[in-house]
């Protein structure tokens, strides 16, 4: 559950009902992680996708970016940023629908951070 009141959107990438459910169990799993490893309590798409994680080949979210790559003809940096946002979608998406942890907006940050509370 996200305490702030959100809207939740949308992807744009037009995928399947499997795509996008694989996709929202692959980023739950990530959350779930993040919140019991300890640390920064702060959840991102950068933080849990980016950096060291940024390739995704071979995990649900490739699905995502090759919908750009693909069927948009983006190249590789605006498939990435699209995806990356269609991804925060889905992540904001998984918090919201999340019935055992609460989840507080943090935008001190550059993006969308959520905080464990």
């Amino acid at each position: 559950m996200i305490e702030d009141n959100v809207r939740i959107m949308r992807i744009s990438a037009v995928l399947s009902d499997e795509e996008v459910n694989l996709a929202k169990a692959y980023i739950l799993g990530a959350v779930h992680s993040r919140c019991t490893a300890g640390g920064d309590p702060r959840i991102s798409v950068r933080r849990l996708f980016g950096g060291d994680n940024a390739n995704w080949k071979g995990t649900p979210l490739q699905a995502i970016y090759n919908y750009y790559v693909s069927v948009k003809g983006y190249a590789h940096e605006k498939a990435a940023d699209s995806a990356a946002q269609d991804v925060g979608k889905l992540l904001k998406t998984v918090l919201y629908e999340d019935k055992t942890r609460t989840f507080r907006l943090d935008q001190s940050d550059s993006g969308n951070n959520y905080v464990l509370l």
